[in-house]
């Protein structure tokens, strides 16, 4: 598409419609780069999933594709719960581990979580304004404590930001070998920022031990490894020519997960059968 009509569709709010329907994610992604020139990197953020089960990665895959690709005008306002949802069986979307309260569960769209985290880092990172973030009720294992995102379609949690600059700003999104990759593109170079997190305190995990009538009295298993929780205060450090400033970005409260060891009840084990004479 040629520059001059895109700016023109760009102007008119009317380029997304534009692009070809059966366009890819990397064909939409290399579309609006070339025709806007967007090719200075404002931020990027990689995280790993190794932790996920196949459907969970499917679904953090899933959501990437759909992610890349989208445009911001000055001005413009994202969200994430209205871009990307639906998270349902009817869109792709599996059951992958969620959080629920202090506890680990599944839910349809389980991981999706890891794409809103990195994508709210390479946010901050592009010094862009957020409007909504909410952390996590547990610790997760891909992100430093503070700078982790949740969206929640029943609890109407959602990540929102505005793209606060005087320029377009490109979302690439790529997830495949269990690393996902998020990166922002305009034309002019912003600030250096750079987060940072500092552990005010500690809260320890406890065990719970429940009894289990399938188990055999005298046998135990555990459960639920569980984990600490702790509060965190959270800043970004911002650096221009005029100097360095610090934006506070708030404390958040983690609970610990309970250790969780189911004890046999049940009848025990029958003895292994005698050897023959």
């Amino acid at each position: 598409m040629p520059r001059r009509a895109c700016l023109a569709l760009l102007a008119a709010g009317l380029l997304a419609a534009a692009l070809p329907a059966q366009a890819g994610p990397a064909d939409r992604f290399r579309t609006l780069q070339d025709s806007l020139d967007l090719r200075v990197r404002l931020s990027s953020v990689t995280t790993a999933y190794p932790h996920a089960l196949p459907a969970q990665a499917g679904n953090i895959e899933l959501t990437a594709r759909r992610l890349s690709g989208t445009l911001l005008e000055p001005g413009q306002s994202f969200s994430f719960l209205q871009r990307l949802g639906p998270f349902t069986t009817r869109r792709g979307y599996r059951e992958g581990r969620t959080f629920m309260g202090n506890r680990i569960a599944t839910s349809i769209g389980g991981g999706v979580c890891q794409v809103a985290g990195t994508l709210y880092d390479a946010v901050l990172l592009a010094h862009l304004k957020v409007l909504e973030r909410h952390p996590h009720t547990l610790l997760v294992p891909y992100l430093p404590p503070g700078l982790d995102a949740t969206v929640s379609e029943q609890g109407g949690k959602d990540l929102r930001f505005r793209n606060s600059t005087a320029q377009p700003v490109l979302i690439r999104a790529h997830a495949a070998d269990h690393r996902l990759t998020i990166a922002l593109y305009g034309r002019i170079t912003g600030p250096a920022v750079s987060l940072h997190h500092q552990v005010l305190e500690w809260y320890p995990t406890r065990t719970q031990r429940l009894p289990d009538p399938v188990l055999p009295r005298g046998t135990e298993r555990v459960a639920a490894p569980g984990q600490a929780g702790c509060r965190v205060r959270v800043w970004a450090a911002v650096r221009t020519a005029r100097g360095e400033s610090v934006r506070p970005l708030g404390i958040d409260t983690y609970q610990p997960s309970p250790r969780i060891v189911q004890v046999g009840t049940g009848p025990p084990s029958a003895p292994p059968p005698a050897p023959p004479d």
